[in-house]
């Protein structure tokens, strides 16, 4: 699944700024390297390539959740491409 932020204006103003954000956001399902990872390996995808200090779990924060709740990041790692985090 992926999830983009639907304002096309956004992406607009931060592409090729100083400033970043998410792009949008790839929930690995039936590609995920184990079936324990299906659903629970976030792919973020940024605007701009990531630059500067390492982004940490101690970064992000997940909330919401109907059916699962109490979610945590447990780690990050850069992705495969320049503009990725996992």
């Amino acid at each position: 699944m992926i999830y983009f932020c639907c304002d096309q204006f956004r992406r607009s103003a931060v592409q090729g700024s100083t400033l970043n954000g998410i792009d949008f956001l790839e929930v690995m399902d039936h590609d995920a390297p184990t079936d324990d990872e299906r659903q629970r390996l976030l792919t973020l995808h940024f605007v701009n390539q990531l630059t500067g200090p390492a982004l940490t779990k101690d970064n992000f924060t997940i909330k919401g959740g109907e059916r699962v709740r109490n979610i945590s990041v447990i780690n990050t790692k850069p992705g495969t491409e320049p503009n990725t985090l996992v």
